[in-house]
């Protein structure tokens, strides 16, 4: 039998974890219009999962018991699941600096084949007369 606060605890860390999938999920296809409230979700939801660290004791589990590896599963997969965002962070970041590097290299090529001088035959003004 669980006691309520190893139940609280269980649930508000699998409620993180499934905050963690859904943020990932849109990681995955790209769905970052709701990218701004991610951080006031989980913020929100970090809160009470400290609130109910704060408040559980561990000395009441035995290390054998359902109630501790049940804890401990929950808690290895929101270690895990910060892992997978972090990856997945990563790979945008670094996806994200492949294509400013390959924007500067196209910029200075133009640059090269006269970008400057082509600036400097525009016309500096117009005229009705044509």
């Amino acid at each position: 039998m669980h006691s309520p606060k190893t139940h609280e605890l269980a649930a508000v860390l699998y409620e993180f974890t499934a905050i963690q999938k859904k943020h990932g999920n849109c990681l995955r296809d790209r769905k970052l219009k709701s990218l701004p409230g991610w951080i006031d979700q989980r913020r929100q939801v970090f809160n009470r999962l400290k609130q109910c660290l704060e408040n559980f004791d561990p000395r009441s589990l035995t290390a054998e018991s359902a109630e501790a590896r049940l804890i401990q599963k929950a808690m290895e997969a929101v270690l895990s699941g910060e892992k997978n965002l972090a990856d997945q962070v990563e790979y945008r970041r670094n996806k994200i600096r492949q294509k400013l590097q390959t924007m500067r290299k196209g910029k200075a090529v133009l640059n090269k084949y006269g970008g400057s001088r082509v600036a400097a035959l525009k016309p500096k003004y117009l005229s009705s007369r044509m």
